[in-house]
């Protein structure tokens, strides 16, 4: 991995960090962050966390049918549920390596980090 990828993994980190130090549920643009990493992560449709109940429940656009995916059949995609203990800890256990991320990473930290982490992504 180069530096500069290093830099920003080392920055999503932080931001993960601090976007996961919360009593009871982080503020409405952390929220937004966590679910718009999630939707990357899973290559899925809509995202919804329960901060209370610590679950992350999934709409993929896999259809449980043969039919091909429209806007019509968008009830018969797959749903499904992953509970956790610690959401920081799940966050960064879905941190992958690849170009892509890195590209997809930056953009993160840029939209919803603060200034002194986006001198690293830059």
């Amino acid at each position: 991995m180069s530096l500069d990828c290093k830099s920003i993994y080392l920055d999503f980190q932080k931001l993960i960090a601090e976007s996961c130090n919360f009593e009871e549920k982080p503020s409405q643009h952390f929220q937004e962050f966590h679910c718009e990493f999630l939707k990357f992560f899973f290559n899925v449709l809509q995202v919804r966390i329960d901060y209370q109940n610590k679950s992350i429940v999934v709409r993929s656009p896999k259809p449980i049918n043969d039919e091909p995916f429209t806007f019509y059949n968008i009830d018969a995609s797959v749903t499904g549920a992953v509970n956790y203990v610690n959401l920081e800890a799940t966050l960064l256990g879905c941190m992958e390596e690849g170009q892509l991320q890195s590209c997809f990473y930056k953009q993160l930290i840029k939209k919803y980090g603060e200034n002194d982490q986006l001198e690293h992504a830059s």
